[in-house]
């Protein structure tokens, strides 16, 4: 190669590096999880990004907040040949971008002319944005321009604005509280790691006039990752789309790096999860690790009219009463979930309920009719529970029950020990995973597999990890979610075989002749 060769190679090279520093993103190739995530955006109004570190997230997080910013897809835009970066330094202004790539609302429409971006960190406001995404944001932005950044204590920056005002990212903290971000109004926001639940609904609250859209760029730990699992990942929403990214699956990390992290560090099963594969690691805490939806899950059959049957209730003063039918087969020593209130939806998705003793009386009527039921059991402690409103003294669920001729038996052992019908539970759901299913391997309760809120709840029913509690206080502590289907099996399962136990007089009883059926025996067993 001759001498003025290699000064053109130079010169090519050299200014390949100026237009880096000029239109960074026009140099950006995202990862397959990268182009999903934004494909996604284009798609869908909420998307959630949960990676392992060193997936991609934040990048992502950074690169859709200025592309809203702009008002189109800034690095595929760059990519057509017939865009035109302008000689100012600047990415092209949205009016000189095909329509194609413009970023548009939920109902169609094209960002308005100014446009209003928030980013919220989920840790403090120095970490989250002064050393995480603001740096990131930096490596993307044009380097022809002087914006006008405006910082807050410590020089963090709370305000990104184009010196033209065709738009403002703003950046927030959770550790601003939820009335921090009440009353403005916002084209999109992204969250880089998990929000707590209240500034979550403030920034969607923000939302609405404008149709924007949001994004959760997050790895799934700490204190406030449970909430987005039983929002979002445990819906049918159309408006939601999830993706996660293991490390492995950015190219642009080596493996000796992975390794290095890995080996680096001794990490909890929790934690590790959740960091290399971006999956929700407080499932490992699982109370019922060894439900098996393929093993404890079975086709309805008729119960024979020979098997005792319970029906157990847990009262709420918000959501419904969840009401469970259990059969016992004696032959078999198995118990048999065959029926639960409310069976349209699962009962977490109940937000609150307006029926009353009277409808479940009705209800409990017109789903039983003439079957019969040995006994009914009740939650011991909401169950006879009297209260006093303005000196006037409420009656018990129990007794109210009782004014239908329905006789609830609050008398259930151990109760007040929460770990004993856990126990319990695991005890009657246990089998040897490593032998096959058979008369001597197999669990001794089994669902129908038309439930819908006991299988979630046994799925999902989890311990509280150790970072979200105080050991000195609390040492092993259940979590609210999809309580109440566990309460109402406990109930049922320490309450004991309805046919062993005279504790109460039994409930509703029809009069007819019962038929003489043969015990199905091992026919059903799965």
């Amino acid at each position: 190669m001759n001498r003025n060769k290699k000064i053109q190679v130079l010169q090519a090279l050299d200014e390949i590096e100026r237009r880096k520093r000029l239109y960074p993103l026009q140099y950006f190739k995202p990862h397959a999880k990268q182009a999903d995530f934004i494909q996604s955006l284009k798609d869908t109004r909420i998307v959630l990004f949960g990676g392992g570190n060193r997936s991609g997230k934040t990048v992502m997080c950074a690169v859709a907040a200025l592309s809203y910013a702009y008002g189109y897809w800034i690095p595929e835009a760059l990519q057509d040949p017939a865009v035109t970066c302008p000689d100012s330094g600047d990415y092209p202004r949205r009016e000189d971008v095909p329509p194609k790539y413009w970023i548009r609302r939920a109902d169609g429409l094209p960002l308005r002319a100014q446009r209003s971006i928030l980013i919220v960190t989920g840790l403090s406001l120095l970490k989250g944005i002064g050393n995480i995404i603001w740096p990131e944001l930096e490596n993307w932005l044009p380097g022809g321009v002087k914006f006008k950044v405006s910082r807050g204590a410590l020089s963090v920056p709370i305000k990104l604005a184009h010196p033209d005002g065709d738009w403002t990212i703003s950046f927030g903290s959770v550790e601003q509280g939820s009335m921090a971000f009440e009353g403005a109004k916002h084209d999109a926001v992204g969250f880089d790691e998990p929000p707590h639940r209240p500034v979550y609904n403030s920034c969607w609250r923000g939302l609405i006039d404008f149709f924007g859209s949001a994004w959760m760029t997050f790895t799934p730990l700490g204190n406030h990752a449970p909430w987005i699992y039983e929002e979002f990942y445990t819906s049918d929403r159309e408006d939601v789309a999830i993706i996660e990214v293991n490390q492995k699956e950015n190219p642009y990390v080596s493996e000796e790096a992975l390794t290095a992290f890995e080996q680096g560090v001794q990490f909890n099963e929790e934690e590790l999860l959740a960091r290399q594969s971006g999956k929700f690691g407080f499932l490992t805490y699982r109370a019922f690790p060894s439900y098996d939806p393929d093993k404890h899950l079975i086709e309805p059959f008729k119960i024979p009219s020979s098997w005792p049957r319970v029906c157990a209730c847990d009262p709420a003063s918000r959501r419904p009463f969840y009401f469970l039918w259990l059969a016992f087969d004696k032959v078999n020593d198995t118990f048999v979930a065959y029926r639960e209130f409310p069976y349209e939806k699962e009962h977490y998705k109940f937000r609150n309920s307006e029926w009353t003793i009277r409808d479940y009386a009705r209800i409990l009527r017109n789903t039983e009719g003439t079957e019969r039921i040995d006994a009914r059991v009740i939650d011991p402690r909401f169950g006879v529970a009297e209260y006093t409103i303005k000196g006037q003294k409420t009656t018990s669920v129990v007794t109210d029950f009782a004014e239908y001729d329905i006789h609830f038996d609050p008398r259930v052992p151990d109760t007040a020990r929460e770990e004993a019908g856990i126990q319990r539970i695991r005890d009657l759901l246990w089998f040897d995973s490593r032998m096959p299913i058979g008369p001597q391997n197999r669990p001794r309760l089994v669902i129908f597999n038309n439930l819908k809120s006991l299988p979630h709840a046994l799925s999902n029913y989890s311990f509280i990890p150790p970072d979200a509690r105080d050991d000195r206080i609390i040492k092993d502590k259940a979590s609210e979610f999809a309580k109440d289907p566990i309460d109402t099996l406990r109930y049922a399962i320490l309450y004991g075989e309805p046919g062993r136990c005279d504790r109460a007089p039994t409930s509703y009883i029809s009069e007819h002749d019962l038929e003489q059926e043969n015990n199905y025996g091992d026919d059903w067993l799965v």
